[in-house]
């Protein structure tokens, strides 16, 4: 997967899902590089750009002196990308749950990503803590005892701010 070679790369930035240059593009992955004018860099940015999931759609952007790349979607994926934009994130399919946990390389649950096990899963124990640090409190006295509903997820929603480049 192109992502998981790319996070090794020290000339990575990152993945967005929206691009202000191209704002109408939806169902896009950019992948931003700083550009680096190295064979290996210039080898690498080509390779990647032979992926069927090239949308032949690349610019430089001078102002922060990355490449970004736009990638279309992998059909396969269609549907945990809409999980992601609607910030359903208990609604992906254990191969995705799993994709992103070993993207991350989580291996235990020490681990500072091992959070997203919980909010994948929903763990009760760990909704039970953030009820706690959201109830109201004065002297160990409980003012006003918070409870997440069910059906809300134990994360915030994505901020397309942050998920857009540029």
């Amino acid at each position: 997967m192109i992502i998981d070679e790319a996070k090794s790369l020290s000339y990575f930035v990152g993945t967005y899902i929206r691009d202000n240059k191209y704002p109408d593009m939806r169902g896009s992955i950019f992948l931003v590089f700083k550009r680096n004018n190295t064979k290996d860099y210039n080898n690498y940015i080509n390779s990647i750009k032979l992926n069927a999931f090239y949308n032949n759609i690349s610019y430089y952007d001078e102002d922060n002196n990355n490449d970004v790349l736009m990638f279309t979607v992998p059909y396969s994926f269609v549907e945990e990308y809409q999980h992601f934009i609607n910030s359903r994130y208990s609604k992906f399919s254990n191969v995705y749950k799993f994709k992103i946990i070993d993207f991350h390389n989580i291996n235990n649950f020490n681990h500072p990503m091992a959070i997203l096990i919980k909010i994948f899963n929903k763990d009760p124990l760990y909704k039970k803590e953030l009820e706690n640090k959201l109830s109201v409190y004065d002297d160990g006295t409980i003012l006003n005892s918070v409870k997440i509903p069910d059906e809300l997820e134990l994360y915030d929603a994505i901020d397309l701010k942050e998920e857009t480049y540029g």
